[in-house]
């Protein structure tokens, strides 16, 4: 059971790992992309829609930010910080496989 709930966890905060690091990284891009449009484009709505879409992408990380601090504090009182280290030493946040 306790295996179970391990695995469990360290899957959810690699999950949460790749989820910040996209929604930070798209939102950078995002962001540079929105830097080249010129505001008098349909009267600034794309760089305004741009702006928005980087911030609720930051908005997502900052919550992925939460949960894992969260989860990771579960973790850690549950299994031991010494536990949580030797498990991310031997699993690694690795990316998602695309089908």
């Amino acid at each position: 059971m306790n295996q179970t709930v391990l695995f469990a966890m360290l899957a959810y905060m690699n999950d949460l790992q790749r989820s910040i690091d996209f929604n930070e990284n798209f939102a950078e891009e995002v962001l540079v992309l929105a830097s080249k449009v010129d505001d008098k484009q349909n009267d600034g709505c794309e760089r305004r829609r741009m702006l928005d879409l980087a911030r609720r992408h930051r908005v997502d990380a900052i919550k992925a930010h939460a949960r894992m601090a969260a989860i990771t504090e579960q973790f850690v009182s549950r299994f031991g910080v010494e536990r949580l280290e030797q498990e991310r030493s031997k699993y690694p946040a690795r990316p998602r496989r695309s089908v």
